[in-house]
């Protein structure tokens, strides 16, 4: 966590019982995004003969587990292999998403220092070329006598349509960059950047060294996983596994954005953007469940469309309109980014307040929410969820107070942002209107907020009498 490199080494015994000692140690570049690198020695405790082959697998399939109710649709392959070159020791190879006709590109080099009876060479000699099914290969042939060793360094360069337009280009740029560099300089790199980051970031906790260090690996973990750009997000998993298919829920604003505001502002403001850019999608799916103004945005997604296989404990949590605006709120108190608010900001927080109005409805003197679901995923479909109601009272008061700044002080952006969403005269004083009526579930004998309407008159559980194989329960406290 201080260099940034996973490292593994073992001894493998062949079935004839040769013996070698490898070691490999992998990064992924923080300054450098578009870089992968690999270091791979090898050193003979016995005379052996080495077949050594590096290969590049442009047709990936995707991870599907039938038994998993986390994944929804079923295995596929995403890419197809447009093209794949060789030169030298470089395999370059051109991928393209089989649904959207996105393009990924890779090139990988591969440069060797080998120790043979004290001499010192960098090259194994000439490598065989193949490629076979989705899959480029480079191949060595390589003797070594006990004690003699070699190592291989891979520098893969990654680099998509999304972000790069020129993508070969850009990666054949990065690769110049690079092409001095070994995976020393990448570690020296690393070491420089998380110096930096402890720095501003790390907690101490005296006591216990155990869960210092976890705690320390679940910043680094945070960091890792964080997009340097505003077109991703955080995936619900992280960068640990496929088990949300990397889609993105309100996990990121609630949970982890908070980390980043006060530690890397500016990856907060990168996890907004992001939702700014799917707000188009966002109108799109509020269209699609009726609403004829406002934005729902998905439960999960990557592109911004809904991706939940099922919609009561899916696209109904509109509670995320709110968890989203919360965080523009917080990124704005704590930074006081103007230009911010004014380019995106304003428009999140006025699309995802025009959806209360659509959902909610006034009776009596109280503003209620019904029919939705709230952050516990097995209640579906409960009238007037505290949570979400609490949030939208929140979401409704800050669109606006951002609102009546723009009407004082940035009347053209208002303008322009109201002729382009259409804001109608009277929605600004419904959504104040709405705060303030908006009921919030109280039960006065027990002085508490009740999960929903309905929360109370549920049946009380008999733990004492719950069988052990009945155990673990899922609760949400929300204070």
């Amino acid at each position: 966590m201080r260099k940034c490199f996973s490292r593994r080494d073992f001894i493998w015994k062949s079935s004839s019982g040769k013996k070698v000692k490898i070691e490999v140690k992998r990064l992924a570049s923080f300054t450098r995004p578009e870089v992968f690198a690999i270091n791979y020695s090898l050193s003979a405790l016995d005379p052996v003969e080495i077949r050594l082959e590096s290969s590049v697998k442009g047709d990936v399939r995707n991870y599907y587990d039938p038994s998993d109710p986390r994944v929804s649709g079923h295995e596929f392959t995403a890419l197809e292999v447009v093209d794949t070159s060789f030169s030298g020791n470089t395999i370059s190879m051109t991928s393209r998403t089989k649904a959207t006709g996105a393009y990924l590109w890779v090139q990988v080099d591969h440069s060797f220092r080998m120790r043979l009876s004290d001499i010192n060479l960098s090259d194994p000699g000439s490598s065989e070329m193949s490629q076979d099914k989705g899959v480029a290969r480079l191949s060595w042939n390589i003797s070594l006598e006990a004690g003699e060793s070699f190592t291989l360094e891979k520098k893969a360069v990654f680099c998509d349509s999304l972000r790069h337009p020129d993508g070969l280009k850009h990666v054949e740029r990065v690769s110049d960059e690079i092409s001095g560099l070994y995976f020393a300089d990448f570690t020296g790199e690393q070491e420089d950047y998380l110096e930096r980051f402890w720095m501003e970031s790390g907690i101490g906790i005296e006591g216990d060294d155990h869960i210092l260090k976890g705690l320390r690996f679940n910043l680094f973990h945070l960091l890792q996983s964080a997009s340097g750009n505003p077109i991703a997000s955080i995936p619900a998993k992280g960068l640990s596994g496929e088990g949300y298919e990397g889609h993105y829920f309100w996990d990121t604003e609630i949970y982890m954005l908070p980390f980043f505001l006060y530690t890397r502002p500016g990856i907060a403001r990168n996890l907004l953007q992001y939702r700014y850019t799917i707000l188009p999608e966002a109108r799109r799916h509020a269209r699609d469940l009726g609403h004829a103004k406002g934005a729902a945005y998905p439960w999960r997604t990557i592109a911004g469309r809904e991706c939940s296989a099922y919609y009561p404990s899916g696209s109904a949590q509109y509670h995320i309109n709110a968890d989203i605006a919360y965080a523009v709120w917080r990124y704005w108190e704590a930074t006081d980014d103007v230009d911010f608010i004014l380019q995106y900001g304003a428009e999140i927080l006025f699309e995802t307040a025009r959806i209360w109005l659509e959902i909610g409805n006034f009776s009596g003197s109280a503003f209620h929410i019904n029919t939705v679901t709230g952050p516990d995923e097995y209640t579906c479909l409960v009238n007037n969820n505290y949570y979400t109601n609490r949030m939208a009272q929140k979401n409704l008061k800050t669109a606006v107070e951002i609102f009546e700044l723009l009407k004082r002080s940035y009347p053209a952006v208002l303008s322009e942002l109201g002729d382009r969403i259409n804001l109608g005269k009277d929605e600004v004083g419904n959504w104040m209107k709405a705060a303030h009526a908006m009921f919030l579930p109280y039960d006065a004998e027990l002085d508490m907020n009740p999960q929903d309407d309905s929360f109370l008159q549920k049946p009380v559980l008999d733990f004492k009498g719950t069988p052990e194989d009945k155990y673990p329960f899922s609760f949400i406290i929300i204070i």
